[in-house]
């Protein structure tokens, strides 16, 4: 997952924008392109164009449809960049929308930095009114770092249907997780070599993220501040 907000403690902690704050020709917009499970949250002009520098980002989702990879009708993140503190909004509307279009929201599962990790970390410590739905681990993933399947236990392994890969997780976990810091093999090297792997359910990045509520949409819908842009 790609972010560009600059220290991962200020992704939401730092005067974290809100409808009010949102200039006179900006607005957030929810792209959605046909069939194809892809769904961007942006800022954009009344005219779809997008927002300029000072009021900048954008999250990519995408609804998952492969059980072996993950939950199905989870989104997963793909991308996400904002300026200061503007990117809190865009999650609130993202996680909001895949809340009411599947089964929630969670991060890449792969490739996750620091600062991205920050806004998930943000969600599991201080917002009690987003749930967080603990997944399971896939076989094929342990499989991936480890070369052996059985060297992490899975929480439930006589149900599938919450296994989702948990690569990135199990990297963290071993205390090197960011992908922008390190490569592959020297993340999986640590991993291999570090007790604290079997600790992956512990990563923020291993749960699903539920709002049931769309109350940041219904504030914006309100202020004439949210557009729907089907593709």
């Amino acid at each position: 997952m790609k972010i560009r907000i600059k220290r991962k403690k200020q992704v939401i902690s730092e005067a974290a924008k809100g409808p009010p704050d949102l200039p006179e020709n900006t607005y957030v917009t929810v792209k959605t392109y046909g069939l194809t499970d892809a769904v961007e949250v942006l800022y954009t002009t009344k005219d779809g164009k997008e927002a300029d520098a000072q009021v900048r980002g954008k999250v990519k989702m995408r609804k998952n449809t492969n059980a072996e990879k993950c939950v199905k009708g989870v989104w997963i993140v793909e991308s996400a960049d904002a300026t200061s503190g503007w990117g809190p909004m865009l999650y609130e509307v993202a996680i909001e929308y895949a809340s009411s279009h599947g089964k929630g929201l969670t991060s890449s599962r792969t490739l996750v930095s620091s600062a991205a990790k920050g806004v998930y970390d943000f969600y599991q410590n201080n917002r009690p009114y987003v749930q967080k739905v603990q997944m399971d681990i896939t076989k094929r993933s342990i499989e991936t770092v480890f070369g052996d399947e059985d060297k992490i236990k899975q929480l439930t392994p006589n149900d599938k249907s919450d296994d989702c890969d948990q690569i990135a997780s199990i990297f963290y976990a071993a205390g090197k997780g960011d992908w922008q810091d390190s490569s592959y093999d020297e993340r999986a090297k640590n991993a291999k070599e570090n007790a604290f792997v079997h600790d992956w359910h512990k990563q923020s990045i291993s749960k699903i993220l539920v709002k049931n509520s769309p109350i940041l949409a219904n504030m914006l819908s309100r202020a004439g501040k949210l557009r729907m842009d089907e593709r």
